[in-house]
């Protein structure tokens, strides 16, 4: 996620004056009594899902949720082909989104370009995407995830999600804390290793 999408999401929004004239500024996750239970952890799953794959995920759903205000309840309807491999899709996104920027990186030891090396912790951090996108999904309304799952109740859509969260800002943090070794240039004041 962007710093500035980050930012944006958790700010306090507590400096919006609860008047009629501001109650549309408020963010989506705090204009229901369960959504606001669940805000903080909505904000921890997005920090981890990529911003693109957000953004793609905005622009999807922005055409395949239609919602009928001037039926009595206002009546929404999912596209759910398209949701449905909306949600897949931005799943295989997020992985190759860290598959490219590991391949991007240089690798560089003694001067030469290296193959890169795949490592668990690789698999670990390219999993976290995918993760935090589908929990990200579950705890918001009006997703892909509603294509996906649709008799799944709010009430274990949040828990599984709410649980994920947990674990994925505890898997983030204990990899954030031992990044991969990158191998040294040898410096002319090295002595050979030969």
């Amino acid at each position: 996620m962007s710093t500035f999408a980050f930012g944006a999401l958790s700010a306090p929004s507590e400096a919006v004056p609860d008047t009629p004239r501001f109650r549309q500024l408020k963010p989506a996750a705090e204009t229901t009594a369960s959504a606001t239970k669940v805000g903080k952890y909505v904000t921890v799953v997005a920090g981890l899902v990529p911003a693109e794959v957000l953004a793609a995920h905005a622009a999807i759903v922005g055409v395949a949720v239609t919602v009928d205000k001037k039926a009595t309840p206002p009546v929404t309807t999912l596209d759910k082909p398209a949701l449905q491999f909306a949600f897949w899709g931005l799943i295989v996104v997020c992985v190759l989104l860290y598959v490219a920027g590991k391949y991007t990186a240089k690798q560089v030891t003694d001067g030469k370009a290296k193959a890169v090396k795949w490592t668990l912790g690789d698999v670990v951090r390219a999993a976290i995407g995918p993760i935090a996108f589908v929990a990200w999904t579950m705890i918001q309304k009006d997703t892909a995830f509603d294509a996906v799952a649709p008799a799944a109740s709010e009430g274990l859509r949040n828990s599984i999600a709410i649980v994920v969260a947990v674990g994925l800002a505890a898997t983030a943090a204990a990899i954030g804390y031992k990044t991969p070794e990158t191998p040294k240039e040898p410096s002319p004041q090295d002595p050979p290793t030969s």
